[in-house]
């Protein structure tokens, strides 16, 4: 009896661990392209340059993602995600929170995408390619400074109540990683660099709308207002205002979508404040296992600073191989304005490095994603 009892308690306590991974989910994606890049070193006499990347990762990630009940229609939320570079030896992370969830929606605290960068995620239907919406899309001459993904965030999103929901989040510290880079212009030991962030959106019956808010202290935007573009030489540690809309529509195999942004900087202290407005629209259509598209985006000069803007377009094409594998090809291209510096989407590839003041920028990319 004492054997059958010691044998019962050895396979319960084997089968314990079973039964707590029962609740993990392990997802992620591989994503790699080979690009070819025709544009100009950095630099307003920046030289002319050709060069092909093998195996750019674009984001390929892993993650495991979890519920536990605790009763009461209450649910413990976690998730952990991180990039894996396959250009080097490296990871760095991405969504990973932990949170409560219930019918009052969802509270999480953690590393997360900004309410302003999820509300219009689903109008890029080129993300982590070269022809990434970011380009232009929350990029302040070059510089992305809204789209975030954010490190010490506390966020509450909303149940969906007949496709609208909303989302909210406060970041004590927005600019951390972009400061510990010594990136231009990042945060250096000065604390205003809290931000809050929101959106609200409707996504039903193949209509999506959208509109976001964001309200950041001492940006990193400083570096993209290089000294000569600026009223007075001085934008230290600049406000930053942001707002776009998004709209959407989905039929027949065809989705439409288009973004109007509006980026405002405010460096106070007696300083001019600059701001500059960005326009995209794609098409994209699917038949069998095929789907073709295209986009154009487009970002004004930044206020009294003449020919700071740029154009970016592009078409592309993929094919499923299955419901997790996609093989893909596409074109992308920027004309910058003279003293516009936007570039390509380089993912961890060596093709961001492309862009100069006035000078136009081509890549071509043929690549595969595999879901799991």
């Amino acid at each position: 009896m004492q054997k059958k009892l010691l044998t019962i308690a050895v396979a319960a306590a084997l089968a314990a661990p079973v039964a707590v991974m029962a609740d993990v989910t392990v997802y992620g994606q591989a994503h790699y392209s080979y690009d070819w890049v025709d544009g100009y070193t950095s630099g307003v006499s920046g030289k002319k340059v050709t060069e092909d990347a093998t195996g750019v990762s674009r984001n390929s990630r892993i993650g495991f993602k979890g519920a536990e009940d605790l009763g009461g229609g209450l649910k413990g939320v976690w998730q952990v995600e991180a990039e894996v570079n396959g250009n080097e030896n490296g990871v760095d992370w991405r969504n990973t929170f932990v949170g409560l969830s219930g019918g009052f929606g969802t509270v999480l605290a953690g590393r997360h995408d900004t309410p302003y960068k999820l509300a219009t995620g689903k109008l890029d239907p080129f993300g982590d390619r070269i022809g990434d919406y970011n380009i232009v899309i929350g990029s302040f001459n070059g510089i992305v400074t809204s789209d975030e993904r954010a490190p010490q965030t506390i966020a509450y999103v909303s149940p969906n109540f007949s496709g609208f929901s909303g989302a909210i989040a406060y970041v004590s510290h927005y600019y951390t990683d972009q400061a510990a880079a010594g990136a231009a212009g990042a945060i250096d030991g000065d604390e205003r660099d809290q931000a809050v962030s929101a959106m609200v959106m409707y996504d039903n019956a193949g209509f999506f709308a959208s509109a976001a808010y964001e309200y950041g202290e001492g940006n990193r935007i400083a570096g993209a207002l290089a000294p000569g573009l600026l009223p007075d030489g001085t934008y230290d540690e600049p406000n930053l205002t942001s707002m776009k809309f998004g709209l959407g529509y989905t039929f027949a195999g065809f989705t439409l979508g288009g973004i109007y942004e509006n980026i405002d900087a405010d460096a106070g202290k007696g300083n001019k404040s600059v701001d500059r407005d960005a326009y995209y629209v794609t098409a994209k259509y699917a038949f069998g296992n095929s789907a073709i598209g295209g986009f154009w985006g487009m970002a004004d000069d930044i206020d009294d600073n003449k020919d700071t803007g740029a154009y970016m377009y592009g078409v592309g094409y993929d094919y499923n191989l299955s419901k997790r594998t996609t093989l893909y090809a596409m074109y992308a291209g920027i004309n910058n304005e003279r003293n516009g510096d936007y570039g390509l989407w380089g993912g961890q590839g060596l093709n961001s490095a492309y862009k100069a003041d006035g000078h136009n920028v081509n890549g071509y990319s043929l690549g595969v994603i595999h879901k799991f």
